[in-house]
């Protein structure tokens, strides 16, 4: 069976070896891959591309100069791949490229662009935030704003025509704005970064504006209890949509429910692997294997608890799902370990 991706690649191969075969033997032309992982590399003197072939998603393509790479592009058309490698390896400089082809390195110019628009409107930004662009791989790269306590991420999605802006406080996700209107945006970057406006006043000054719902906690002082709070809002969410719906799920809920009445939901951070409901005192999203924790694993015949904590380590079985003393016991036991 040839997966799509092969297919993309050899018809590659192909379409190069008819456009360099006969006048450009020098012209190397190779097909590499396995699986769904297929490429087509063209190279010429000290010039080569690698193109790795998404099926529907078109084209990755890196355009390297003695073995290094110095631009990069995705493109969903066969005729402007063709032409941006033929430019590429005719000699063509990378400011030729860009005024050719859009695609190639679209991210990062817009991305320095926006950068250079921000700063030229709002020039506080420059005397109070550290300003840097990240590569993650490939064409995708962050644009990052940040001081000590607030920051800001712009970067692509998918496909769209413009990047995200995402605000963060102390590293959390608060909100997100699609970065269309670069005038709004720097405004907003000045005031969320350089004046520490607070979630309140910028939805007064853009009515617009959804801060979320963490946001209020921050501005309250109750950062780490609001994401506590909130993470028992995605996990009742979670047992009750499509997800993690399952049979025993009333009764999840309902056990979940009667420990957020005793106030577990401030203290304790919610979240599962699977089915399995997990609680802990991780200062982030993501549970590391050494930190106390309380895992509830839901069977046919029962429930199954495994705490886990610095005074060590303890296992309770139950026929029903359900809070009882025993449990909340655990849950206080972990209640006293430190936040990490």
């Amino acid at each position: 069976m040839k997966y799509e991706q092969e297919i993309q690649a050899r018809k590659l191969h192909k379409l190069f070896f008819d456009i360099f075969g006969k006048e450009s033997p020098q012209t190397d032309i190779q097909v590499e891959g396995f699986g769904v992982h297929w490429s087509c590399k063209v190279s010429r003197n000290n010039r080569r591309c690698i193109i790795s072939c998404f099926e529907y998603h078109g084209y990755a393509i890196s355009y390297e100069l003695d073995k290094e790479t110095v631009a990069t592009g995705r493109t969903q058309d066969d005729d402007e791949l063709i032409s941006s490698v033929c430019s590429w390896l005719e000699g063509n400089d990378l400011r030729e490229m860009y005024e050719l082809y859009k695609f190639v390195d679209r991210t990062i110019r817009f991305l320095r662009e926006f950068q250079v628009r921000v700063l030229s409107l709002q020039p506080e930004i420059e005397q109070c935030v550290n300003v840097r662009i990240d590569q993650e791989y490939g064409e995708f790269y962050d644009l990052w704003f940040t001081t000590q306590q607030r920051s800001c991420q712009v970067s692509f999605y998918g496909e769209g025509e413009f990047p995200d802006a995402e605000f963060y406080w102390d590293d959390s996700y608060m909100f997100k704005l699609s970065v269309e209107k670069s005038d709004i945006i720097a405004l907003l970057l000045k005031r969320w970064l350089c004046d520490f406006a607070m979630p309140s006043d910028l939805e007064q000054e853009f009515s617009w504006l959804d801060t979320g719902k963490l946001a209020k906690y921050y501005e309250q002082g109750r950062g780490i209890e609001g994401e506590f709070i909130l993470s028992w809002d995605f996990i009742e969410e979670f047992y009750s949509g499509p997800m993690g719906r399952m049979p025993q799920s009333p009764d999840v809920l309902r056990m979940i429910a009667q420990m957020r009445e005793q106030g577990f939901d401030k203290t304790l951070r919610a979240g599962q692997s699977l089915y399995t409901f997990i609680v802990s005192r991780s200062r982030r999203h993501g549970l590391r294997t050494d930190q106390p924790s309380i895992f509830f694993d839901f069977e046919d015949d029962g429930m199954t608890v495994n705490y886990f904590g610095t005074d060590g380590e303890e296992k309770l079985f139950s026929p029903e799902i359900e809070y009882t003393p025993q449990i909340e016991d655990l849950l206080k036991r972990l209640e006293a370990e430190n936040i990490s």
